[in-house]
């Protein structure tokens, strides 16, 4: 008998002590007023955070955030669930926070996920100070539209087959409306558009719809629109399409989307997009005037969308320059600008075409009067004109004659520099032949990312660069053969620079072997170098190491040839922007220095690296032994109009400042006759378009509106004191 009253007192007490099972289901939490009090704080405000757990279900509930670890009390019980609460203030920053949950040798996690076991910070409940939900959205009727789907109201707007390819493969227009969309057919489109919600509007109204929420509607290759590059535009498949192209669809087999030309027509035309917005706040006004609101999805934090997409693509190499600055138009309002500025020259290019359209014969005679009235206003204003021949404007006419792989371009490039001499020297004293050749040879005809966008064998690369060097060496004989005054004569190439991680003398030493080294770059990338392009003009020679590299790519070199592009020289110019670091290895050979962690970059990802001037300039200088100007060195920033109605580029002031205390520091040591920044004005940036901007003034493109960025009114106290205080 005593037996079974243990046992029995035994269970008791194995009962009393048992626990439910852990039911995860019952834990919760929201943004709400129910969990958080008020819902909406601003910075100051002392929260009430709550947390749901079943009753006696857990051992703790701890609130945590960026540095904190509250343990919550039970302040209630109702209906079979515990109440935690803790209380925070609110601070001017987001407040980022989860829960902590503990139950025996269990510890999990409640976040916007739910319960888990393992926590993402980005999935944490966050409060934003100050946010505030409008009242009319506060339990309004929604209705949520996917506009593809929805109604199609403007078939000349539809996407059609084979418009341009986009995850795998081309663009499909969907003829069959009651068709089954495709498990991830985001390249499939039924033709919903802005104008088929219009059109809807009494049914929405009569359904009872308060508010209305757009899906995005901004120009993207999806149909869902969450890979979103502009969020400027609306994308015209979804607004207008006024002004359009017959042809331009994709060939089977092909998936370049620089060919797609009907769909880079109808996504970049300014019309275009500019329609498509007017429709949208049409559409907008609409539904206020219904007494509605409407809601459209930004996706600025959604699946990562701001998608690089039609910049990978090309699909914005379609922008042209045919306005741009308007400099043609506006070059007085310039150089006024330069004048206030203080400027003391002016580096501007000429376009081969625009003077002679078909590259040789008929003179444009247009052309050369905005030339000869720029030359005489900027010399009516105390700026030097410095004439640049070519950057880059290669007339077609001769590009359909094989432009720089016909030996017959020296001569061309001769008369056009003949006409020059003939027309502008009078006035003129200093002339650039070629501006970076590097590029117009290797990007454009190696690397396929400028225009022409060719990617020719590596044979014909090592011809265009020759052919290239020998019409410089005709230029310099032409411009001094014609020449109405004394005159000098200059090239313009690039490159990055080398500089020494010390200034140990074995440092310098191995940056200077990296300056002049063929073996930096890959093949796909040989024009990006100084020797090949600068020894043969300034030394009469190519380098050997290149001979050695690329002996079965090159053309048929003479001594005559050689003789051509080896025309004497009275200055050089560089164009320097960022350059590399180099230090002497343990085994005697260079070794490159990996740049820091978040080392500074600008805005197109270039390495903001000052030193390259000194060092750069130095070594040119010890190499070829000629008068230099640094003809171009300048950053692109992410500039803007700000509510104040400026524009503040602060790091671009820092950036020049470095820069230009380096150039001071050469200066003293070198003939460095000059330095030109670029660019005086936001312009079109070659492949990129608009989208990067150079320039100390900002340039609105569609009022043409110039504004003084503040590294404008900083430079012009540079120039004014003359670099005393950098």
């Amino acid at each position: 008998m005593e037996h079974e009253k243990a046992d029995i007192r035994k269970k008791m007490q194995y009962i009393l002590n048992m626990r439910p099972v852990f039911n995860k289901e019952a834990l919760f939490s929201d943004g709400t007023e129910y969990y958080r009090t008020p819902a909406e704080p601003k910075a100051g405000d002392t929260v009430t955070i709550r947390f749901r757990t079943q009753r006696y279900n857990v051992d703790s509930v701890y609130l945590v955030s960026q540095d904190q670890r509250v343990q919550m009390e039970i302040c209630g019980t109702e209906n079979g669930f515990d109440y935690y609460s803790a209380q925070v203030v609110i601070g001017e920053d987001i407040f980022r926070y989860y829960f902590e949950i503990q139950y025996g040798w269990v510890t999990c996690y409640y976040n916007n996920l739910g319960v888990c076991m393992k926590r993402e910070s980005r999935m944490d409940f966050e409060i934003y100070p100050g946010f505030d939900t409008p009242k009319w959205a506060k339990g309004a009727v929604m209705y949520q539209i996917y506009v593809d789907r929805f109604l199609n109201g403007d078939p000349t707007n539809d996407v059609v087959t084979g418009e341009y390819h986009y995850i795998g493969d081309k663009s499909v227009q969907v003829e069959q409306w009651n068709k089954v969309p495709a498990v991830m057919g985001v390249r499939e489109f039924y033709g919903g558009d802005l104008q088929g919600i219009m059109n809807k509007l009494d049914y929405l109204q009569d359904l009872g719809i308060e508010v209305i929420y757009l899906n995005p509607i901004f120009v993207s290759p999806s149909n869902h629109k969450y890979d979103c590059q502009d969020y400027d535009y609306v994308d015209p498949h979804y607004g207008r399409i006024v002004e359009d192209c017959d042809e331009g669809i994709l060939l089977d087999g092909d998936s370049d989307n620089s060919h797609a030309w009907k769909y880079i027509k109808r996504v970049t035309n300014k019309k275009n997009l500019e329609a498509s917005n007017e429709l949208f706040a049409k559409l907008t006004a609409e539904i206020h005037r219904r007494g509605m609101k409407i809601i459209l999805d930004g996706v600025f934090n959604h699946c990562g969308s701001f998608n690089k997409w039609m910049d990978r693509e090309r699909i914005y190499e379609k922008q042209t320059g045919d306005i741009a600055c308007d400099h043609i138009h506006r070059f007085k309002e310039d150089v006024a600008i330069m004048k206030k500025m203080g400027l003391k020259a002016y580096r501007f290019s000429m376009d081969w075409s625009r003077l002679l359209p078909e590259g040789t014969g008929r003179v444009n005679e247009a052309g050369v009067k905005f030339y000869s009235d720029l030359i005489d206003e900027l010399l009516a204003n105390g700026v030097e004109p410095f004439i640049t021949m070519y950057h880059w404007e290669l007339p077609y006419e001769l590009y359909k004659k094989g432009g720089w792989l016909n030996r017959d371009i020296a001569e061309w490039f001769g008369e056009y520099a003949k006409l020059i001499a003939e027309r502008f020297s009078d006035r003129v004293k200093y002339f650039f032949t070629l501006n970076e050749p590097q590029c117009f040879v290797g990007l454009g005809y190696l690397r396929g990312e400028h225009a022409p966008g060719v990617k020719a064998p590596l044979r014909d690369t090592f011809e265009m660069a020759h052919n290239a060097l020998r019409a410089h060496g005709r230029a310099v004989q032409m411009l001094r053969a014609y020449a109405k005054q004394p005159i000098e004569v200059g090239f313009a190439p690039t490159c990055g620079m080398c500089y020494p991680e010390s200034e140990k003398p074995e440092d310098i030493e191995a940056a200077r072997q990296m300056m002049f080294s063929m073996s930096l770059q890959p093949a796909d990338n040989w024009t990006w170098n100084v020797a090949w392009w600068s020894d043969p003009v300034l030394l009469g020679h190519y380098p050997e190491e290149g001979l050695r590299l690329y002996e079965q790519y090159l053309p048929k070199i003479t001594d005559e040839d050689m003789k051509l592009i080896h025309e004497p020289l009275d200055i050089y110019g560089q164009n320097i922007y960022n350059g590399r670091c180099f230090r002497m290895g343990p085994d005697g050979r260079p070794q490159e220095v990996a740049r820091p962690l978040g080392a500074p970059k600008t805005a197109v990802d270039w390495p903001v690296t000052p030193e390259c001037i000194y060092w750069g300039l130095k070594y040119l200088d010890e190499r070829y032994h000629m008068p230099m100007y640094l003809t171009e060195n300048g950053m692109a920033c992410h500039d803007c109009i700000s509510l104040d109605g400026k524009v503040h580029d602060p790091n671009r002031i820092d950036f020049l400042a470095r820069y230009l205390h380096q150039v001071k520091r050469a200066a003293s040591e070198m003939d460095l006759r000059g330095y030109f920044e670029w660019t005086l004005l936001d312009n079109f940036e070659w492949n990129k378009g608009y989208a990067e901007r150079f320039g100390l003034v900002y340039v609105d493109f569609a009022t043409q509106k110039r504004i003084w960025k503040d590294s404008a009114y900083w430079y012009a106290q540079v120039v004014k004191d003359n670099g005393a205080t950098i």
